[in-house]
């Protein structure tokens, strides 16, 4: 059988060039965070604030609805191609570094062509210039995985992308629905306390209350879509650690079985919507505790099942 390539994902991971790669996509995301801040901005806060000057000037109502109208225009024409031009570029830029720490191929039919050493440079040094602070991205995967062989070691990683993603989509899936509960509640009240007419209320509170309850519905679906697909793939990946350690998936059909995870991952990575660094940085801390600590497991799982196949063998 031949011999799985060296695992240096816990070595690599932290060098100069993949540094570089995951400061560039960290840049491109942030990009794409502060359209999706602007289209939060324009939705949710006009639909706060649009009933509340039309109450203090009735004559704004008419233009109250213009700007719904001119809000909904623009987040369907041009906030939403912006955002995925970012999740493009990101995703292809975090995939590399995956797929070298991986030792994977670049499978350019899913992935299209690879980004160039300029935008990776360039957006790179960007990020570092106004970040000096680098421990966030170090140690992106754990390294207790370096005690695995490649294949075992990559598919760790692999589910720490989908737990990870999927952890973070679910709690922003229940910061949304509050906020937009909040807004609703919050606007037909306002609109009731003040004695508004049927005319005024739907020109003042509906109108402009519709983008932001159409933006919230939307980003509630797709990440809860997203986070439906990124559970099966978690579990999906257990099985294929259930495989290997039992034996019944050899390290070259672990190999392909990887590359389709990989290829799910980087889907996920360029389609799904963005979210808010608020939600990572309020999770960050107990779920990056809890990446390390199960990651930790799986290794000790794995090291045990090794060490009794060998003894069994011996015995045997």
């Amino acid at each position: 059988m031949n011999q799985p390539p060296e695992n240096r994902i816990g070595l690599e991971q932290n060098s100069d060039q993949q540094m570089l790669r995951l400061c560039a996509a960290s840049a491109v995301y942030a990009r794409g965070k502060q359209i999706l801040g602007l289209q939060a901005t324009l939705t949710v806060l006009g639909g706060f604030a649009s009933p509340i000057a039309v109450a203090s000037f009735p004559h704004f109502r008419v233009w109250a609805a213009f700007y719904a109208f001119a809000v909904a225009l623009l987040d369907a024409l041009v906030l939403e191609s912006l955002q995925s031009e970012q999740r493009q570029t990101g995703a292809r830029i975090q995939e590399l570094f995956d797929c070298d720490l991986f030792r994977l191929p670049w499978r350019r039919l899913v992935a299209g062509e690879k980004p160039t050493p300029e935008i990776v440079t360039e957006k790179g040094c960007r990020y570092k210039q106004q970040h000096k602070d680098l421990s966030q991205l170090v140690d992106w995967y754990s390294p207790a995985v370096s005690r695995l062989s490649l294949p075992l070691a990559r598919l760790v990683c692999q589910r720490t992308n989908a737990w990870w993603d999927f952890t973070l989509r679910k709690r922003y899936c229940t910061s949304l629905k509050a906020i937009l509960w909040v807004l609703i509640i919050f606007v037909f009240a306002f609109g009731i306390h003040r004695g508004m007419t049927m005319d005024v209320f739907v020109l003042a509170v509906v109108a402009p209350l519709t983008p932001a309850i159409l933006w919230g519905v939307r980003e509630i679906r797709k990440n809860s879509s997203a986070g439906d697909d990124l559970l099966k793939l978690q579990t999906h990946i257990d099985g294929l650690w259930h495989d290997t350690l039992t034996g019944t998936l050899k390290d070259n059909d672990l190999e392909e079985q990887s590359i389709l995870v990989q290829n799910q991952i980087f889907q996920s990575r360029s389609k799904n919507p963005f979210v808010f660094n608020w939600v990572y940085r309020l999770l960050r801390g107990a779920k990056e505790k809890t990446m390390h600590q199960v990651s930790a497991q799986l290794v000790e799982q794995a090291l045990h099942t090794s060490r009794a196949a060998i003894t069994e063998a011996h015995i045997e």
